[in-house]
């Protein structure tokens, strides 16, 4: 069904990896993707057992997570397939998944339906999120602007956000580094496992990073 999506435009030059049902263009600058999640599932509304679908659509910038590489705790393998950011249908409105029913009825127009999503879905990610000036102006900003108070990743997410700022709007790192640290700072003190294996080095790779000439 997914390789169909391939006709549309917003899907030129991906292309369908079978080994877990996903949508990819990798390009010079990174990866964009659509992942199709599917497990046995039931549909409350039509009583029936189903194939529950969650799409997620992610794009990653190699810019810092490349760079990032020589001090993640992470398998290098697992490492070089994390997104700089990612959505599902929920995050994006709709419903988080989606029933197609076990016994095929009503596929046609589920298939439809669910096609409409997915596109709707993917062109609002990948058009306001598609560039590094795009991921600043409709991403970082407004996390900044909320004190980052959504910031449940792990270190990485602030650390590449200092990054981008550096590359696109350098007038703005004081003030965003700061906010981003404080952040820190707040969920170390909650003792969260997404900054403790990081933390106590923070000072060294912030200093590393600040000598680096990120380009793109």
């Amino acid at each position: 069904m997914i390789s169909e999506y391939l006709a549309e435009p917003i899907f030129a030059g991906f292309k369908v990896r079978k080994s877990d049902c996903s949508l990819v263009c990798k390009t010079a600058s990174g990866f964009r993707e659509v992942m199709f999640d599917r497990y046995p599932g039931y549909d409350l509304d039509r009583k029936a057992l189903a194939l529950e679908v969650t799409a997620n659509y992610s794009i990653r910038y190699n810019v810092f997570l490349k760079w990032f590489e020589k001090y993640s705790v992470k398998d290098l393998k697992v490492q070089r397939q994390i997104p700089s950011l990612g959505f599902d249908n929920g995050m994006l409105g709709g419903e988080r998944t989606f029933c197609f029913l076990e016994d095929g009825r009503g596929f046609k127009s589920d298939a439809a339906k669910y096609r409409r999503e997915v596109l709707k879905n993917a062109t609002y990610v990948f058009t306001n999120f598609g560039t590094l000036n795009d991921m600043y102006r409709n991403y970082i900003i407004p996390h900044i602007a909320d004190n980052c108070k959504f910031f449940f990743h792990n270190v990485e997410w602030g650390l590449e956000m200092m990054v981008i700022t550096r590359l696109i709007a350098p007038e703005d790192y004081e003030k965003n580094k700061q906010v981003i640290m404080n952040r820190f700072e707040e969920i170390n003190a909650l003792k969260d496992p997404n900054i403790e294996f990081y933390y106590d080095r923070l000072p060294e790779i912030i200093a590393d990073m600040e000598q680096m000439e990120f380009k793109v």
